[in-house]
């Protein structure tokens, strides 16, 4: 089961959706960087190659953020060799399969 944590809410409104990951850090404020590699657990050395162009973001990282940031930061907008435009996720909880009879 993944379980991510999600960034505390910023100071700043934040209007748009499918945000590239800089815009997003930047309205977040002070601490971002340090704030999403907790909740992603990446260092802040990588997720700083990532915003500078040095490396691509993997797309497992690519999709922790996404969700760590409730979706404003789009998925295309991180990788767009791999996630088509308006591509979103969806998380769901699996349910017990209650059609078996439980003794």
């Amino acid at each position: 089961m993944l379980y991510f944590k999600y960034l505390k809410p910023c100071c700043k409104t934040i209007t748009s959706v499918n945000m590239t990951l800089p815009e997003y850090l930047d309205q977040y404020g002070r601490g971002a960087i340090k704030d999403l590699s907790k909740s992603i657990s990446a260092s802040p050395s990588q997720i700083g190659n990532w915003l500078r162009g040095r490396s691509p973001i993997p797309v497992a990282r690519a999709i922790q953020i996404y969700f760590v940031t409730g979706g404003f930061v789009g998925l295309h907008e991180m990788r767009p060799d791999f996630f088509p435009p308006d591509c979103k996720l969806v998380y769901t909880k699996q349910l017990p399969d209650f059609s078996k009879e439980h003794k």
